[in-house]
């Protein structure tokens, strides 16, 4: 018997905001992990078809004309023909669960006798809580290439079977210590290609507003995601990836990287290649010796972009040279705080913040374009300790700073941290909100007082206080802040700084088009008002002009 695989990929967006139409797409990244377990499956089991039902790129088909079980049962029946015997959820992201219950249930009505199979980085970490959703039949605990060959085979048998990590509501051991994870696959290159025919490609090669950063001549990009390796020895203690991955590196080798790639080039065209992986630069010789060979493989204008951030501590000027050799014009470094106490004792990360600062000016003397990511809110960081990392990134002169919310995946030791605080219960959904917004206080600092404390970093560090505005690259700080506009139209401190820019550059029709179009906003857009209201001082040319009479009626 051969058996009908159908996987499923769920968006991660808040369902909400899906429901209402707010999402034209959902920061489309190729699903990596279902193409492998697809080429896997193709070539390792008795599989008689592979279909994919892609709510990811499907978001635009969500809004308030139609309930979204209704949609979410409609794309299912028409992505699928017939029944699958075994329908396999990717659940990577425990934002995504309250789409995911949906979704399991709507296929559980469709498909009344499918064998519902859950995997993935939430699956891992709760699958108790996952089996208790009546509809899922497995939860595969760690990497699904090898478990689920296995439960295809067992199907196709109709013979039950143990699995190593895979569990059923019967069989999963009441104390979680005995809770075991999935075989691995240790030769990284006996995984077949990514099963990248699975999806459509041109919908994710295109995506402007997707992981990479879309500045200068990577807006023409076609862009794709591929992993190198698997694995990160660290324990920070906001991630979770070693639940799945493990904590030893495993490397494909360099031949393979390097004909992935090509095969990426030659099928679809693309030219700006995004590691996945969790510590792209585990290894210096390897890492140098990968990023030669694709400087050698010949593809015009290829461009290469760590959109994870990269290993602060690993760095050096040979492998940034060696990046920039591979094409990097954009360098992204995981920071996450500017506290030497909070790197060391609270999250473990320990990040040499004194070689941050000259990686930072190295990337500028070499015209690279230097992005760092922040994180204010890990359990038991101080107020003042959060002030700390914001000082830190003003003085940084990086081009761009990332701020997030801590927010406590499960699987991680800061969740436990945060459960043992009693600031949420370890049932409480709330929490498992993206990292835009803090949902619960905590003894150091409210809610409230978080999301305003990030917000205000984000506004000072990256458009008041922006480096390039003090240097006067005006083009640069064109570039990037446009950027920010056509994600977020409203956004009036972007839309001021680019007209300061033209007002320095001489064009001075731009900028008054520009400072009219701002002053519009202030009175017919909510978001815009509110920026106003909280940031007006910090834009004297735009004051200049409302003291002059030029706010339309009803703006105050």
């Amino acid at each position: 018997m051969s058996v009908h695989v159908c996987f499923i990929n769920i968006p991660s967006g808040n369902i909400n905001t899906i429901a209402a139409g707010g999402f034209s797409n959902n920061n489309l990244s190729v699903p990596l992990g279902i193409l492998y377990l697809s080429s896997y499956i193709k070539k390792f089991a008795p599989v008689s078809r592979v279909s994919l039902i892609d709510y990811a790129s499907m978001l635009p088909e969500f809004g308030p004309k139609e309930n979204l079980y209704i949609t979410i049962k409609r794309l299912a029946q028409n992505s699928v023909e017939g029944e699958p015997d075994i329908i396999g959820v990717s659940m990577l992201f425990t934002a995504a669960l309250p789409f995911f219950k949906e979704t399991v249930r709507a296929m559980r009505e469709i498909y009344p006798r499918s064998l519902i199979v859950v995997g993935g980085n939430h699956a891992t970490a709760r699958t108790d809580r996952l089996l208790d959703i009546p509809e899922v039949d497995l939860v595969v605990r760690g990497e699904g290439e090898i478990a689920l060959a296995k439960i295809i085979e067992a199907h196709a048998a109709c013979e039950p079977k143990n699995i190593t990590g895979v569990y059923s509501r019967e069989t999963l051991p009441k104390e979680r210590q005995n809770w075991q994870i999935s075989q691995w696959v240790d030769n990284l290159d006996e995984l077949p290609m990514p099963d990248w025919g699975l999806i459509d490609m041109e919908s994710y090669l295109n995506d402007f507003t997707g992981r990479r950063r879309n500045l200068g001549a990577a807006k023409a990009k076609r862009f794709s995601t591929i992993m190198t390796s698997r694995g990160c020895p660290f324990s920070c203690t906001f991630c979770g990836t070693h639940t799945v991955h493990g904590r030893r590196m495993r490397y494909n080798s360099i031949d393979r990287v390097c004909e992935e790639v090509m095969q990426l080039h030659r099928r679809y065209g693309a030219n700006l290649i995004v590691p996945e992986d969790d510590f792209f630069t585990g290894n210096k010789k390897r890492t140098t010796t990968l990023l030669n060979s694709l400087m050698k493989l010949g593809i015009p204008d290829l461009e290469i972009q760590f959109t994870n951030g990269l290993s602060v501590n690993t760095l050096d000027e040979d492998i940034i040279d060696a990046m920039i050799g591979a094409g990097m014009h954009v360098c992204e470094l995981a920071i996450e705080s500017g506290s030497e106490y909070v790197q060391r004792e609270i999250i473990k990360k320990r990040v040499n913040l004194t070689k941050a600062r000259e990686i930072v000016r190295l990337l500028r003397a070499k015209n690279i374009y230097s992005r760092c990511f922040f994180i204010l809110g890990f359990a038991g960081e101080t107020r003042e300790q959060m002030e700390e990392t914001i000082e830190y990134a003003k003085s940084l002169e990086a081009d761009w700073c990332a701020i997030a919310r801590a927010c406590p995946l499960p699987g991680t030791e800061m969740f436990d941290q945060f459960v043992k605080m009693g600031v949420f219960q370890d049932d409480d959904e709330r929490q498992f909100e993206p990292d835009t917004t803090r949902l619960f206080d905590t003894p150091e600092i409210s809610a409230h007082d978080l999301n305003e404390l990030a917000d205000r970093f984000n506004i000072e560090v990256n458009f008041f206080n922006n480096v390039n505005l003090r240097l006067g690259n005006w083009d640069k700080v064109i570039d990037l802040f446009m950027e920010v506009v056509l994600r977020f139209p409203f956004h009036i401190v972007a839309l001021h700084g680019i007209a300061v820019c033209h007002v320095r550059k001489g064009n001075h029709a731009e900028a008054e088009r520009i400072f009219t179009r701002v002053i519009d906003l202030i009175s017919t857009d909510t978001d815009a008002r509110a920026m106003w209201e909280r940031y007006h001082a910090f834009m004297p040319e735009l004051e200049a002009r409302i003291r002059n009479g030029q706010l339309p009626h009803g703006a105050t």
